[in-house]
């Protein structure tokens, strides 16, 4: 009998459920360290509810990304068993596009990642195998002319 992922925390799961983009920043802090804590703020004897910080952590390497992505497949197979294939084949493609860059060019993989999977989201008109469909986003964020790619733009101006 299948069961969610133990740990996994509660918002993506919701997130997972409604077949949307998990954070994997969120679910990275809550492998680690207990999640994070409503903030609450004082004025005067009134405490008023500012919502939950930020993840504590954030996946900021291709170890991290590999841990993580792990977990949140595990959550999403046991709400869409039927894409199982597809998350695993993401995976294996993220790990050799790791493996294929440098060390500082992983954060542009991060990036890259978490631009795609905002765009397939439930998997509905898309899918994360869907690799010809994305293709101007892998030249906005992992080429070194593209518009995400970390470069900033010189201009030069000619009398």
């Amino acid at each position: 009998m299948a069961t969610a992922p133990q740990g996994f925390p509660n918002s993506e799961g919701k997130q997972a459920f409604k077949g949307e983009a998990v954070n994997l920043d969120i679910i990275f802090s809550n492998l680690h360290i207990a999640p994070p804590k409503e903030n609450v703020g004082c004025i005067g004897g009134t405490e008023i509810s500012l919502g939950k910080a930020g993840p504590a952590q954030k996946v900021q390497t291709s170890g991290n990304w590999t841990i993580t992505w792990h977990a949140a497949t595990k959550a999403v197979m046991f709400a869409f068993p039927h894409r199982g294939e597809e998350l695993w084949q993401w995976g294996n493609y993220m790990v050799s596009e790791f493996s294929a860059k440098q060390l500082n060019a992983h954060h542009k993989l991060i990036t890259f990642d978490k631009a795609i999977r905002a765009m397939v989201s439930g998997g509905q008109a898309i899918l994360l195998t869907n690799h010809n469909q994305f293709t101007y986003l892998y030249s906005a964020y992992l080429l070194p002319d593209g518009i995400q790619g970390g470069l900033a733009m010189q201009t030069t101006i000619r009398e």
